[in-house]
This record gives C-alpha cells, structure tokens and sequence, in this order.
C-alpha cells in the first residue's frame, strides 16, 4: 500500500493556476454560499473569487 502525504498551508497564499486540478464538492459550495459563518468565510470567499480568475 503506498502513502500519500500532503502539506496543508494557508489558502491565502496559493496562486491557482488554470492548469490545477481541483475537485469542489458540494461540502465546498455549501460552506461557501450557505447560510453565514464566522469572519473566516470571507477568507474563504476571496480564496474562490482568486480561483475563478485564475480561469478554472
């Protein structure tokens, strides 16, 4: 069985990029346009709004 290990770092500081591959879950959707959450969705929210102006 082979182990994958990933790095988490801060989302903030990601650069997406048009040839990421990226699987959104509705789990994401909802978290994201769901009803309000604390001050860190809009973290979140400009995380996206970077996302979708990358190109994907």
């Amino acid at each position: 069985m082979t182990t994958v290990r990933y790095k988490a770092g801060e989302i903030r500081h990601y650069n997406f990029t048009a040839q990421d591959k990226l699987f959104l879950d509705a789990n994401i959707w909802l978290y994201l346009y769901g009803p309000p959450k604390p001050k860190r969705s809009s973290q979140q929210r400009g995380a996206f709004a970077a996302l979708t102006v990358s190109g994907r």
